[in-house]
């Protein structure tokens, strides 16, 4: 009888579910008292700005929780708890799927383009989804964005930019896929601080 309450308890300390979870950004969700970073991936920060395809800015952090939010839907959430988020204590790593999908979150976001395939820990899982992404210019790739991983780094890509010109000469420094704004160059003029993402 031991054994199996030992079970039962260890069970339920991996796997959680939920009806109603709460997304907090495009790659975190609470479910209950436990809150979730998807495993495996990278997705804007809530407040995060990119440049689309025409060099207007656009809120790609709000969007990216709007599409995890739009995945889930209504339905009940499981989540595979892989262990505490070793950056934030009171976080945990997991594996997130909606009831009666195969294909979990972390991946479909990947796939519609609004996260993008963050090694190690994704070991090379999403690496084919995030270049169909790509290739079909979807989310993020439709335009200029800086790596959710090197946001911090800059401010601006929490700000609007007062122009035009301005979000033209700023996406040189970011990772662009747009015919319009000019290609990623990283050559000696660039700003050595800045850590961008070639394109």
């Amino acid at each position: 009888m031991r054994s199996l309450i030992f079970i039962v308890v260890l069970f339920s300390a991996s796997q959680s579910w939920a009806a109603s979870p709460i997304v907090r950004d495009g790659r975190t969700l609470q479910l209950a008292e436990v809150t979730y970073r998807l495993d495996g991936i990278d997705a804007p920060e809530f407040d995060q700005i990119c440049i689309d395809e025409h060099a207007d800015t656009w809120a790609c952090g709000v969007a990216a929780r709007d599409q995890l939010a739009s995945l889930i839907g209504g339905h009940q959430v499981h989540c595979e708890d892989l262990g505490a988020d070793v950056g934030y204590r009171k976080r945990h790593i997991g594996i997130c799927t909606v009831e009666g999908e195969t294909v979990s979150l972390n991946q479909l976001l990947v796939r519609k383009g609004y996260a993008l395939n963050s090694e190690p820990s994704a070991k090379g899982r999403f690496k084919d989804d995030e270049a169909a992404a790509k290739d079909k210019r979807l989310g993020l790739w439709k335009g200029c964005f800086v790596t959710p991983q090197n946001s911090a780094v800059d401010e601006r890509t929490a700000s609007c930019w007062a122009d035009r010109a301005e979000r033209t000469r700023i996406a040189r420094y970011a990772t662009c896929y747009s015919p319009i704004i000019p290609p990623c160059r990283l050559g000696a003029a660039s700003r050595p601080s800045l850590r961008y993402a070639r394109a």
